[in-house]
Formats: structure tokens, C-alpha cells, sequence
């Protein structure tokens, strides 16, 4: 009995296989039976639409829309059978794996990796060996890149499918319920269209049905090919490793020796041939350094491919759980691991500038090894019959042992240089290759990490705060205080001592001086004061005195804290305890830093207070509150920072990462969180309240009115802030409030930055408006004291004669005003660009324009965006805001400095006006990315319109910038064009404009300068000849005449000495003696008023001296060879009246 059991026994498994083995055969008919019956139902389904398709085709008796409409179905009714065969093609696919899949587990199993490679059995191979084994590893490399990618996915999704195809039974079972349910067709199209879609439902039945049935062999088998090909892809990476590294080391011994051979041969060469031989070695070494080179760049980039594909495939797992997981916390928890290991973006982007520069420099140097390549050949076709040519012929009859050896050095020299642009080829191929690959990488890990905090800061990263234990707060306070982590604390500190003993010491020392330095700052800081209060001493120097004196006062203790930090986070073995530490200190010191910049910035003789011009009220309330603050926000912020080691933010900075998370120090930190959040409220409140001191003030200050007005707008938002983010921290959020926070915090550095620069350029813009002003006044005053009044007679003052600084300081106010803006929303936008989603919707609409980019090393057509648009339009319009005010620009920053008259002061504002609107056409054109071949059409266009239409508009603007680069005439200068005589008042880009004597604005295209003929009085010299014609009656002393002219004119204080004044007896007149006094004056603009005065002068003393002035006069003869008759008539009548004048 016992031995029957035994055999029983023994033939038990023999039984559960046959058993199973015919199970799988039943099951493998029946689903073949089933396979066949589908493949006959679509068959006949797809001869019943075909037959339904030709009847309708040819049914007179339906309307057009009808027929349309039952097409429509049967069209709809194919596709239905072409996803039905797709399916019944998976499930054939689906059987066979699963009818191999024993088989293939088996093999995967008993396959093994290749052999590792070792060193020194590959040292012994030939070089052609090693080449040929790197291409077959290299091909098997890629060929197991592409199966472990495909197994990947495969794995992925039969990990979702455990979840997912239930819930797709579910809704197949329902639709296939609710076509069941529906009454009978009306017409033949819609049942054949229900038959189609049923078809297709119970094959994608049928698939999940089986796939669910095998789903734990399919996975099974899935994880076993990912295992298997993920090994060989370590196997075979590690083989071409090898490969080429003792490729790589060959390769540069090979030149190493040539190179060591050369050496000795060159001491034996003739002094006239060494230096050839020399150069023939460097351009070894140089060989030599750039296959080595080449040899790690090969290694970088399989590395980076290899990192690129990881990113790739694990961001599909990650996507794949956040489809299956529930949890958030655990969802959390995993993207905050997922962060912190990504690569870090500013790496990728520096090493990138590296490789960009040195492929400009490899470039460059093919082009000079292909030139120097070329030189012996040009020098053979441009020296032919030279005497260059023939002296070396000579030589090399005279010398025929040092040609030939000279011959062959320059020989070698060609082939050295022709393998070394051989080298440089491939370092240019293998910089672009690793350089788009690196640029891959940068977008992969870019897009991965908006993808990440793009659900990060949605998810809850532990529980609510009410389901804590107290117990937890108490264990959290005793993780701080371990004595085992102050030990590891104590540890990491020594080791961070002896690892980066200068830049600890260089630390203390700096903070030494600044501590040592504050006796003094704060002394400096009250001299500084002093004289900014009154108008007569003030000076920018002493705002930068105080800025500096500040800093000294502002640094030493958040430099030190956050120095420390750094050094002790720099080092990744510390561990978990000291990272933490190192993050709770570069925390508090970035605090510190803040508090105290406001608490310096506002005291009694601080640089906002005094020299910035802010409120004292509010100086008074920032510093208030910044002294209180100070010793509640340190503890609670080195809690929080602590607990929050692992918050990406721009304060903290640790080289390692921190990797366990006690849920007592988590809770510790959410608490100090919550603290902080509540004493900032606090704080917001007692500063920018409405019924507080600082908006009080702020209603009675005419500048800062509209802030107060507007209070509502702006205080309640920025009061949500700390209650949103306070509240989100109670609800579990933590992880996302401490990013939103950091995020504010750099905000508010950005904010504080910018105001203080703002604020200097302000406040140096005051100081030199005032002492232009100053001047300006010191030389008004100088003049009124040595001219004399001018009469009516001056010439037409112009509005540039003289300069109007409180207009110019008002644009270059305004200007300082915008870049505040511009720069504060770019900071704004840079620093939250990845938290608002909804920005990027402009980059996602394309407009019908396209420009050339590099993409992947390649120039690609790719289409302009609305984004793009919108930002040339932007910078379109920022740049002519700057070009308005370039004329207060330039004079506060250059021109004043400058010996230069008011008339080239305008010209080169014009000129740079005229320069930066074109610079600001080509970025408009260069943001939005508009190239020729995109507005090529637009310029022929306007092509056409300028030679038909805009002729004088285009000459009129030409003309007006030969006028400025030329000077013919400027502002100020007296001219006279045509029958108009005035001065030039402005200089416009199409017409000019001047002045005459009755100060009537004259507006005179540009073109009748440069075309016609201008008289410009004072072009080169100011210096005018003023002729005074004076006419004295017949019998006068001419000669007393003249002297008296030419002595009026010499006491003139006007008129010049050199020339002298002269004056000349022109002719005999027909009423008169005709003498004229001919004087120079020094300037035209007191020409008419010296005319007067001379004039006056002399009719006075010809009175003096009894010499008549002429006037006309006029001789009657009457003919008196006849009686005269007189006519004599009453007053009244016409004729009497006549006859009266006639007699008179």
C-alpha cells in the first residue's frame, strides 16, 4: 500500500501537466473556433455594406441627403471593421505570445550577457581587431537600446492594463447591453452600422478577456525581457567602453612615439631644418591632444544618450503611476524624489557654452590647417619665374643633401597637418553631435521638470495638521536634539573643515573685516547725511559713500550664516542631519539678510530715509517692524528651511540629497511655517493698514495719493498671500507652500533691487538736474552783466539756444520709470514662467509666417508664434520709447561733459534718435523672427510705392541727414533761402524749420537746402560786414563827412578794429553825395541794433558839425515862350477842385 502511494505520488505532476497541456489545447481550439467565427462575421458584414453601398447608389427613389446620410453610416460601419480586424490581429499576436511565452521565459533565463571585456586581453588584440569589435558592440548597442525601450513600454502597460481593462470590460459590457436594448432598425445602413460596432466590441472583448486571463505570465515575462536587455545594455556600454578607451590610449601612444622619434632625429638635423622639425612635433602633440580628446567626448556622449533615454522612459513610468496611483501623499513623495534627481539645468547650459566655444575654436582651426594645406601649392602657382623660385634652385644645386632632407621634412609636414585636419573633422563632428544631444537634454529635463512641478504643487505632500500627534512634535524636537545626529553635526563640520579649509577661512576673514569695519560704517554713514540736507554740498558721491557704508553694515552676520551653510552642504557624505543644518542656516541668513537691509536702509541717517527720497513715516514702520521681527522669524525660519531641505528654491543650495523625511520634523517645520505665515500677516497688517500711520501719510503726499486711493486693490490680495499659503500648509499642502514662499521671497528681492536702483538713477538725476540748473543761472547772470540790452531789432530767439533741463530731466525720468517697469514685470514673468500655465497659450498659436532656427544643429522652417509677435511689438515699442528720450539721456550722461555747441549737441541727438529707431525695427524684426525671404513681398511692395508716390517724402529724408552728418546749416545759424532770411530753430527728418524777423515759424522741406541755394551767415565765421549807404547834400565837407563816419564807427564798442572800419565818396548822386561806412561785427545777433546805433550817431554829429543829410529833390521848369493860363474855381466843385490842385 505504501509503495502504490509512492508511485501514485510520483506520477502526480506527470498528470498535472498532461491536464494542463490539454486544458491549453481546448482553449486554443476554442479561441480559433472563436477567431474564425469573427473573421466570417466580418467578411460577411463587409459583403452586406458593399451590396447596401451599391443599392443606394443606384435608389432613385431617397433625396440627396438621405443617401448622404446613410453612406455616412455604412462609411462609419468600415471603420468598425477595420478595428475589428486590428483586434482580431492583436489577438492572433496575443496567442502566439502566450503559447511562447514558456518557451521564451526559458531562454531569456538561460541567456546570459556577453563576457565582459578585460583591458588586458584587449591590449593584446590589433588595432583593426579592436576597430571592427567597436562597430558590432556599437550595432548590438543600439539594436538593445531599441528591445529594452519596447520592453519598457510593453511592461508599463500591462502594469496599467491590471487596472485599466477591467474598467474597459465594464464599459464594453454596457455598450454592448445598450446596442442589445435597441428596438429594430429603420432603415438597413444603421443595423449594419450596430452589427459593425458590436463586432468590434466583443473582439476588444475577447482581447482584454484573454490578456486579463494571462496577465501575470505576460508581466512576468515583459519584466524578464526588460531585465535581460537592461543587463546586456550595461554589458555591452561597459564593452564599448573599454573598446575605446584602449582605442583612444593606441591611437595617442602611436603619435606619442612618432612624436618621441622626431625628438632624437631632430638633434642631428642642421640648425636650418630644426625649426621645421619642430613645428612637425607640435602639430603631433596637438594630434595627439585631440584624439584624446575625441576619445572622451565618444564617452560623453554615450553617457548623455544614455541619461537622455533614462529621462526619456522614466518620465513615461512616471506618467504611467500617476494614472494608477490614488494617494496623493505618495504621489508626492515620489515627485519629490524624481526632482531632486534631475540633472541640474545650469550645468547642461554651461557645459554647452563650453562646447559652443570650443567649436568656434576647432573651426576656426580646420580653416587654418586647410590654409596652411593649401600654401605650397599656391606658392608653386604665384611664384613661378620669381626670384624667390630661382634662389631656391640655386640652393638646392649647391646643397643637394639639405634639399632633399628639407624635401622630405615638408613632406612629412603635409601629411602631419592632413592627419591632423583629419583629427579636427572628427572633433567638430563629435562636439556638434554631443552638443545636439545636449541640447536634447536640456529639453527633456526642462519639460520634465515643468511636468513635475506642474503636478507637485498640486498634490498633498502629508496629512492635515489636525490628524497629528503630539507625539510627533515630540519626537521632532528630539530628532534635533539626538545625541547621535550631533554627533554626525560635529563629524560633517570636520570633514567640511578640512575639505574646504580656504574658502572657510577666506569666509571668516571677510566677515572679520565687514564686523571689524561697522564702528566705522556707522560713523560714515551719519557724515553723509549731513551734507545731502542741504542743496549747496549735496553730491552723489555721498549716496554712494552711504550705499557702501550700508553694506558694511547690512553683511557680516547673513554672510556668515549662509557661508557656513554652504560649505557644510557642499560636501554630499554629511548626511541626512548636517544637510538639514546647513539648509536651516542658509535659510535664517537669507532672512537676516532681508531684515536687515530694511532695518539699515530706513534707520535715522539710513539711504532710503535720507538720500532716496521714501517717506519718513514709512521708514519709521519698516524699521519698527523689522527690530521685532528679527528675533521671532530666525528660529522659526531655520525650523522651516530645515524641514524644507528638500523644497527646490533659489536660497538653498546642498550638493546632497536629503533623503529620509521623519514625519516629526515634517510637522515641526509645517508649524513653523504656519508661525511665519501668521507674524508676516501680522506685519502686513501694522504697515499698509488704512487706518495706520503709513497710509495716513501717504493721503497727504500728492506723489504717493493714488497708492492710498487704490489701497483696497492691492492690500487685500497681498494680504491673501500668507492666509492662502498659511491655509494651504494646515491642509497638508506644506511642500507647496514652502515653494510658493520661496518663490515670494525672491519676488520681494526683486521688488527691493529694483526699487533701489530706480531710486539711485533717481536721485542722481536730481542732483545733476540741479547743478545744470545752477550753471545755467551762473552763465545767465554772467551774461546780463556784461551785455547790454538788446533792442527790437535782435535776431528771432529759437527754443534751443537754450537748454531746457527740467524737460530733459523729465525723460530721462520717465525712462528710468519704464525700465522699473519693463524690468520688473521681465522678473516677474522669469521667475514665475513655470507657474502659470496660461502664459504659454501665445506660443501655441502660429501664425502664417515661418523663420529659419537651428533645431537639433539643423536650420528648420519653423512658424512664428502670436508669442512672438507680441514680444517684437513689445521691444518695437520700448525701443521708440527710449528714442524719444535719448536727448535727456545723452545730455545728463555725455554731453554735458563735453565742449560742444548747442548746435552739434542736437544734431548727434537727432542722429542717435534716428540710430536707435532703426535698431528698434531690426530686434521688432529679429524677436518676431521675420527674415527677407519672409517680407520680401512687403519690401517690393513699398519699392513700388517709393517710385511712385513717396519720391519727396524719401528725398526730403535723405536731404535731412545729409543736413545733420554735414552741417551745411544748424540750429541757430542765420540762413537765407530764397526771399526768407531767419534762424534755424529745428532740424526734422523731413523739413526744417526757421524763424524770421516777425517770428513767424517758416516750414521748409529739406530738399531746397541740399538742391538750392542757401546764404548761411554764420557757417564758418560769425564775422559780418554791415554797409551803411549815407548820402550828404551838395556842397558839404565830404571830407569832415568821412571822419566823422569812420570816428562814429571806431567808438563803436561793436564794431571791430580788425578790419578796420572804412569808408569811401562813391559817387555823385543824383540829390546827393554818396558816401558809405563799411564795419564788422563780431556776431550776427546784434546786427540791427548796431545798425540803429551807428546811424544815430552819425545824424547827430553831422548836426554838431553843420553837415546837411540830402533828401530828395526835384527841379520844375515852366515854358514861358507863351502867356500862362490860370484857372481860378470855387472850393467844392470837382473841376474846381482840380483846377485848385493843378495850381497848387
Amino acid at each position: 500500500m505504501h509503495d502504490r502511494a509512492k508511485k501514485a505520488l510520483a506520477r502526480l505532476p506527470l498528470r498535472i501537466g498532461m491536464y494542463i497541456l490539454a486544458c491549453t489545447l481546448v482553449w486554443l481550439c476554442c479561441g480559433q473556433a472563436v477567431a474564425a467565427d469573427s473573421r466570417g462575421e466580418a467578411s460577411a458584414l463587409a459583403l452586406a455594406i458593399g451590396k447596401e453601398r451599391e443599392r443606394l447608389q443606384q435608389a432613385t427613389e431617397l433625396s440627396d441627403d438621405k443617401r448622404k446620410e446613410q453612406l455616412a453610416r455604412l462609411d462609419q460601419a468600415v471603420e468598425y471593421l477595420d478595428r475589428l480586424q486590428q483586434e482580431q490581429q492583436r489577438i492572433d499576436q496575443l496567442r502566439e505570445l502566450v503559447a511562447r511565452a514558456p518557451s521564451m521565459l526559458g531562454e531569456i533565463r538561460k541567456s546570459r550577457p556577453p563576457a565582459a571585456l578585460d583591458e588586458r586581453v584587449v591590449s593584446g588584440w590589433s588595432t583593426k581587431r579592436i576597430g571592427s569589435e567597436l562597430k558590432r558592440v556599437n550595432d548590438a548597442l543600439d539594436e538593445t537600446r531599441s528591445e529594452l525601450t519596447q520592453a519598457e513600454k510593453e511592461l508599463a502597460d500591462l502594469l496599467a492594463a491590471a487596472k485599466q481593462d477591467g474598467e474597459e470590460l465594464a464599459r464594453i459590457s454596457v455598450q454592448l447591453r445598450r446596442l442589445g436594448n435597441k428596438g429594430g432598425a429603420k432603415d438597413a445602413s444603421t443595423l449594419l452600422l450596430q452589427q459593425a460596432e458590436q463586432a468590434w466590441l466583443g473582439a476588444r472583448r475577447d482581447f482584454l478577456r484573454m490578456r486579463q486571463a494571462n496577465l501575470s505570465a505576460l508581466t512576468e515575462l515583459a519584466q524578464a525581457r526588460r531585465d535581460h536587455y537592461s543587463a546586456l545594455q550595461d554589458r555591452l556600454q561597459a564593452n564599448a567602453t573599454v573598446l575605446n578607451k584602449i582605442l583612444t590610449e593606441r591611437n595617442v601612444a602611436s603619435l606619442e612615439k612618432s612624436q618621441q622619434k622626431t625628438g632624437k632625429e631632430e638633434s642631428a638635423l642642421p640648425p636650418e631644418l630644426q625649426p621645421l622639425q619642430k613645428e612637425i612635433d607640435d602639430l603631433r602633440a596637438e594630434q595627439a591632444r585631440i584624439v584624446a580628446r575625441n576619445g572622451e567626448l565618444s564617452a560623453r556622449e554615450d553617457q548623455v544618450r544614455r541619461q537622455l533615454e533614462f529621462l526619456k522612459n522614466d518620465r513615461a513610468r512616471l506618467e504611467q503611476a500617476l494614472k494608477l496611483v490614488a494617494r496623493g501623499d505618495e504621489l508626492s513623495s515620489m515627485l519629490r524624489k524624481r526632482r531632486v534627481l534631475l540633472p541640474d539645468i545650469s550645468d547642461i547650459e554651461s557645459e554647452l557654452a563650453e562646447h559652443r566655444e570650443a567649436l568656434d575654436e576647432a573651426t576656426i582651426r580646420q580653416l587654418e590647417l586647410d590654409e596652411a594645406l593649401r600654401a605650397p601649392l599656391l606658392e608653386a602657382r604665384l611664384g613661378d619665374g620669381s626670384p624667390a623660385v630661382t634662389t631656391r634652385g640655386n640652393e638646392d644645386e649647391t646643397h643637394p643633401e639639405l634639399a632633399r632632407e628639407k624635401q622630405r621634412l615638408l613632406e612629412e609636414r603635409q601629411k602631419v597637418l592632413s592627419d591632423l585636419l583629419l583629427a579636427y573633422t572628427d572633433h567638430v563632428a563629435r562636439l556638434s553631435s554631443l552638443q545636439a544631444l545636449l541640447h536634447k537634454e536640456l529639453d527633456e529635463v526642462q519639460d520634465y521638470h515643468a511636468f513635475i512641478i506642474s503636478h507637485l504643487l498640486w498634490l498633498p505632500s502629508s496629512a492635515s495638521i489636525l490628524e497629528f500627534s503630539p507625539v510627533e512634535l515630540i519626537h521632532g524636537i528630539g530628532w534635533f536634539l539626538a545625541p547621535d545626529h550631533l554627533l554626525q553635526l560635529a563629524s560633517g563640520i570636520r570633514i567640511t573643515a578640512r575639505h574646504e579649509r580656504g574658502k572657510g577661512l577666506l569666509l571668516l576673514l571677510v566677515a572679520g573685516i565687514l564686523f571689524w569695519r561697522q564702528p566705522k560704517a556707522r560713523r560714515g554713514l551719519s557724515a553723509c547725511a549731513e551734507p545731502v540736507r542741504h542743496p549747496r554740498s549735496d553730491s552723489f558721491r555721498f549716496t554712494l559713500t552711504a550705499l557702501f557704508d550700508s553694506l558694511i553694515l547690512i553683511l557680516p552676520l547673513p554672510l556668515l550664516m549662509v557661508g557656513l551653510g554652504v560649505l557644510l552642504g557642499s560636501n554630499p557624505s554629511v548626511g541626512d542631519f548636517s544637510l538639514r543644518v546647513a539648509s536651516g542656516l542658509q535659510g535664517m541668513g537669507h532672512m537676516l539678510l532681508f531684515l536687515n537691509t530694511l532695518r539699515i536702509l530706513c534707520s535715522k541717517d539710513g539711504l532710503a530715509r535720507v538720500h532716496l527720497d521714501w517717506h519718513p513715516v514709512l521708514c519709521d514702520a519698516l524699521h519698527r517692524q523689522a527690530l521685532w521681527l528679527t528675533p521671532l522669524l530666525l528660529p522659526l525660519v531655520f525650523l522651516h528651511s530645515a524641514a524644507a531641505a528638500g523644497v527646490p528654491t533659489g536660497f538653498v543650495h546642498l550638493e546632497g540629497i536629503v533623503r529620509e523625511e521623519p514625519r516629526g520634523v515634517m510637522l515641526l517645520g509645517r508649524l513653523a511655517l504656519v508661525l511665519m505665515l501668521l507674524l508676516l500677516s501680522v506685519t502686513l497688517v501694522r504697515i499698509w493698514g488704512r487706518k495706520r500711520p503709513v497710509m495716513r501719510a501717504f493721503l497727504e503726499d500728492a506723489r504717493r495719493k493714488s497708492w492710498a486711493q487704490l489701497h483696497p486693490l492691492w492690500f487685500w490680495p497681498l494680504l491673501l498671500l500668507p492666509a492662502g499659503l498659511m491655509g494651504a500648509a494646515l491642509a497638508g499642502y506644506d511642500y507647496s507652500a514652502s515653494f510658493f514662499l520661496a518663490r515670494i521671497g525672491t519676488v520681494l528681492w526683486l521688488v527691493l533691487g529694483l526699487l533701489l536702483l530706480r531710486d539711485l538713477l533717481l536721485r542722481s538725476l536730481r542732483v545733476a538736474h540741479r547743478r545744470m540748473r545752477f550753471r545755467q543761472a551762473v552763465e545767465a547772470y554772467q551774461r546780463s552783466d556784461h551785455d547790454e540790452p538788446s533792442g527790437d531789432g535782435e535776431l528771432p530767439q529759437t527754443e534751443l539756444e537754450q537748454i531746457d533741463y527740467g524737460e530733459l530731466s523729465l525723460q530721462v525720468r520717465k525712462l528710468v520709470e519704464l525700465l522699473f517697469w519693463v524690468l520688473l514685470f521681465g522678473g516677474l514673468w522669469y521667475l514665475l514662467r513655470d507657474l502659470v500655465p496660461a502664459l504659454g497659450i501665445f506660443d501655441s498659436i502660429k501664425l502664417p509666417l515661418t523663420t529659419s532656427r537651428v533645431v537639433d544643429g539643423v536650420p528648420t522652417e519653423v512658424p512664428i508664434t502670436l508669442g512672438d509677435m507680441l514680444f517684437g511689438l513689445f521691444m518695437g515699442g520700448l525701443v521708440l520709447f527710449v528714442a524719444r528720450s535719448v536727448p535727456g539721456l545723452l545730455e545728463f550722461t555725455l554731453l554735458q561733459r563735453l565742449p560742444l555747441s548747442q548746435a552739434t549737441r542736437y544734431a548727434i541727438t537727432t542722429v542717435t534718435q534716428y540710430l536707435v529707431v532703426m535698431l528698434g525695427l531690426v530686434l521688432t524684426f529679429t524677436a518676431i523672427g521675420l527674415q527677407w525671404s519672409s517680407i520680401q513681398w512687403l519690401v517690393a511692395a513699398l519699392g513700388v510705392g517709393l517710385g511712385f508716390g513717396l519720391q519727396e517724402i524719401v528725398a526730403n529724408f535723405v536731404s535731412g541727414l545729409i543736413l545733420l552728418f554735414e552741417q551745411p546749416i544748424r540750429v541757430g545759424d542765420l540762413v537765407t533761402v530764397g526771399e526768407t532770411t531767419g534762424v534755424v530753430s529745428r532740424i526734422r527728418i523731413r523739413a526744417t524749420t526757421i524763424v524770421n524777423w516777425d517770428r513767424q515759424e517758416l516750414v521748409i522741406p529739406n530738399k531746397n537746402f541740399i538742391t538750392g541755394e542757401v546764404i548761411n551767415w554764420t557757417l564758418s565765421d560769425p564775422i559780418n560786414r554791415l554797409i551803411l549807404p549815407v548820402g550828404v547834400a551838395y556842397g558839404s565837407d565830404t571830407g569832415r563827412a568821412m571822419e566823422i563816419m569812420r570816428e562814429v564807427a571806431e567808438a563803436h564798442p561793436k564794431v571791430l578794429d580788425d578790419p578796420a572800419p572804412s569808408v569811401n565818396f562813391e559817387e555823385f548822386g543824383d540829390n546827393a553825395l554818396l558816401l558809405t561806412l563799411r564795419a564788422y561785427l563780431n556776431d550776427i545777433d546784434h546786427r540791427l541794433s548796431t545798425r540803429t546805433d551807428l546811424n544815430q550817431a552819425i545824424n547827430e554829429r553831422f548836426a554838431e558839425a553843420g553837415i546837411e543829410i540830402a533828401f530828395p529833390q526835384r527841379d520844375v521848369h515852366l515854358d514861358t515862350r507863351a502867356p500862362l493860363e490860370l484857372v481860378l474855381r470855387r472850393p467844392g466843385s470837382g473841376r474846381g477842385a482840380e483846377g485848385e490842385g493843378a495850381s497848387a
